[in-house]
Formats: structure tokens, C-alpha cells, sequence
């Protein structure tokens, strides 16, 4: 097991709910970025994409099958459901701590925190929260939790209106209703949290959005290598960006 801090890479990780902008601003943000990065895909983009599926992408295809499309993965086994996606985020860690121990940054699309949220909403909807808190620490026995976050917030409305136009789908009531369920459950997580910054795009224009994310990527992980121990460069090693899970 690898603790946090006990790697000189960076583990970060972007989060919020549908059509904040999350792929869209790390895409104009990454350019800036000082350090060799990697990203790890988020749950949709990987059960869309092609070729031969990873233990990830499998994992998450059938659940999509079990749950017949449901937006939320909700198939009739929440608990199972539950920890399989845990495995999913530990998978995510165990691929890309190669290039942790190698100093890069790595950056997830979502990561422990909407598992968490997400699923304490569909398990204990009348009070999520403590929930949410236990099966963060659930997940980090089996892998830490980000060195830093950046969670990304936006209208809703605009924010759900992108995501529709996006996957060509419209929300139900229900649907936006746990939608809107998770934006504020997210806030309550980085309330007091100085690991979680909030990146509030209804104050800043998309260019200003991406040019902060950057910011704070590169001040995490300028105190991540001031605070680590040196670990030797493999020989060889790309500074390219890459997916590293699958």
C-alpha cells in the first residue's frame, strides 16, 4: 500500500457534477501546467470509448448493463454497486502510481469524492452526509484520497443544459433533482477541507477558470516535490501525456 506522501507525484483530482466544464477547462488548463501530467479518464468517457476494455472499463460496462442505462448506475444493488466502483478508483490508483512514484502529476476525472457523494444520495437520501464521509474513508484504506481538488461549480441549470446538449439526453425531474442534491453535498465535503478548492465559474470567464486551475495545480504540486523525498527518474521515462487507466 502506498500512503499519501509517500509518492513524489502529485494525485489530483477534478471534480462536480455534469456539465460544469470539468474536461473542458483541464483541457485548456493543461498547456500551463510546469510538470509532466496524466490523466485518468472519467467513468462515461471510458465506457464510450473503443477498443479492447481495461478491469476498469469492464467493470463499469456491465454495471451499465445491469443498471439498463440508468444515468446514475443504479442497477438493484446499491451497496454492491457501491463497492465496485471503490474497486474502480483503486484500479485507477494502482495504474497510475507508476508515474506517481516517477514525480508526474496525475490528474483523475472525478475521483473518490463523487463516488462518495453520489452513492450516500442513493443509499441514505434522507441524511447523506455521514454516509458520504464513512465511504470516503472506505475507499482511502484501499487508496488515498487526492493530494489536492479542485471542484468545479456553475449555474446548475447552465451547468445540466451543457451536459443534455452534450450526451443528446434530457434529465429527468428526478434526475436533476439528485443532480442538484450532489452539487450541495459537494459543498458540504469541502467545507473546512484545505486539500478541496472550489473553482466557481459564474465569477470567471473560461480562459480565467482554466488559467486558476493550472494555478493551483502547479502551486500543489510545487509544495508535493519541495515536501518529498527525491526519487530517481527511470531511464527513458516520456514527459507526453497520457491515459494511464482503462
Amino acid at each position: 500500500m502506498h500512503p499519501t506522501g509517500s509518492h513524489p507525484g502529485l494525485l489530483v483530482s477534478i471534480e462536480g457534477v455534469n456539465g460544469v466544464g470539468k474536461d473542458y477547462l483541464l483541457q485548456h488548463a493543461r498547456p500551463r501546467l510546469t510538470r509532466p501530467s496524466r490523466t485518468i479518464a472519467e467513468f462515461s468517457a471510458r465506457m464510450r470509448s473503443t477498443g479492447t476494455p481495461g478491469l476498469s472499463q469492464q467493470i463499469l460496462r456491465a454495471m451499465a448493463r445491469a443498471a439498463d442505462g440508468d444515468h446514475f448506475l443504479r442497477g438493484s444493488a446499491p451497496r454492491s454497486e457501491t463497492l465496485l466502483l471503490l474497486a474502480v478508483k483503486t484500479h485507477d490508483y494502482e495504474s497510475a502510481l507508476p508515474h506517481l512514484l516517477d514525480g508526474a502529476t496525475v490528474v483523475e476525472g472525478r475521483s473518490l469524492h463523487s463516488t462518495a457523494v453520489y452513492q450516500s444520495l442513493i443509499l441514505e437520501p434522507a441524511d447523506p452526509l455521514p454516509t458520504a464521509r464513512r465511504l470516503l474513508g472506505l475507499g482511502a484504506r484501499w487508496r488515498p484520497l487526492p493530494d489536492t481538488t479542485v471542484l468545479v461549480t456553475d449555474d446548475l441549470d447552465a451547468a445540466l443544459a451543457r451536459a443534455e446538449q452534450r450526451d443528446d439526453k434530457i434529465f429527468t425531474l428526478e434526475e436533476r433533482t439528485l443532480h442538484r442534491r450532489a452539487e450541495e453535498l459537494f459543498r458540504e465535503l469541502a467545507d473546512g477541507d484545505d486539500r478541496i478548492r472550489v473553482l466557481d465559474r459564474r465569477r470567471l470567464t473560461p480562459v480565467e477558470a482554466a488559467a486558476l486551475m493550472a494555478q493551483w495545480i502547479d502551486q500543489a504540486a510545487a509544495r508535493k516535490a519541495a515536501g518529498a523525498a527525491a526519487v530517481p527518474r527511470p531511464r527513458g521515462a516520456s514527459d507526453a501525456d497520457e491515459q494511464v487507466s482503462s
